[in-house]
């Protein structure tokens, strides 16, 4: 089985996606990151953009993300952000 770690992402409206993933893609000012699981602890601030991850069965997902903060502690990972959608396709 693949490594996995849990992903949070919030905003003030409400929890918008939590669950098992495996990979992690988000823009922060610094560029952008990528974060697996057993990654080191990190905090940065995310800038709007697309934020894609996968979970455990290989489902890929893509979602709108505002600006907000992004914590990684512990195969524990929160992006909290003003607003979150999901890409149409």
């Amino acid at each position: 089985m693949e490594k996995v770690f849990k992903l949070k992402i919030v905003t003030p409206e409400e929890d918008f996606f939590e669950g098992d993933v495996v990979s992690l893609n988000c823009a922060t000012t610094d560029g952008r990151r990528g974060v697996l699981a057993n990654h080191c602890a990190m905090l940065a601030a995310v800038i709007p953009s697309i934020t894609a991850f996968e979970d455990a069965s290989g489902r890929k997902y893509k979602a709108k993300t505002s600006q907000g903060v992004l914590k990684v502690k512990k195969n524990n990972v929160v992006i909290l952000c003003d607003s979150a959608s999901w890409e149409e396709k």
